[in-house]
């Protein structure tokens, strides 16, 4: 699975964000279309196999929403495809101020647009929750 999203920068540039997987990695690749660009590999492992509990290296990842008009981000369409996948959600502000946390509620729209509920979005769920997924994720 492949996603890319482009956007106009401030100054008329294009940036893009592409995410892709490779087997048990997950490819983050961005920058200024015909630039510079950067790439990050994460290797995921699955956890408990042969279990019933049993989960691939995808249901492994969570992916930030982050709250903020001006960054790029995984488009709303593509959160109920996560979602079926196991996938799960944090909804973060990118406040650097106490007057940006208000941006949250754009993400929670966002979420909502994409078919996300209370469960999918690991920082709505009760503390103990957090704690048990977090605890999943370092196996």
């Amino acid at each position: 699975m492949s996603t890319l999203l482009y956007q106009a920068s401030s100054t008329g540039k294009i940036k893009f964000l592409e995410f892709s997987t490779n087997g048990a990695e997950f490819i983050t690749t961005w920058g200024l279309l015909g630039g510079k660009t950067q790439t990050t590999v994460k290797v995921c492992e699955g956890m408990n196999i042969g279990k019933s509990n049993e989960s691939t290296p995808a249901q492994q990842a969570i992916i930030e929403l982050n709250a903020s008009a001006w960054r790029l981000d995984m488009d709303w369409r593509w959160w109920r495809h996560a979602k079926e996948k196991g996938v799960k959600c944090s909804i973060n502000p990118d406040a650097h101020s106490t007057h940006g946390l208000q941006a949250v509620i754009y993400g929670i729209k966002s979420a909502r647009k994409g078919w996300l509920t209370r469960q999918d979005v690991i920082n709505c769920l009760p503390l103990c929750e957090v704690e048990e997924v977090l605890r999943s994720k370092r196996g």
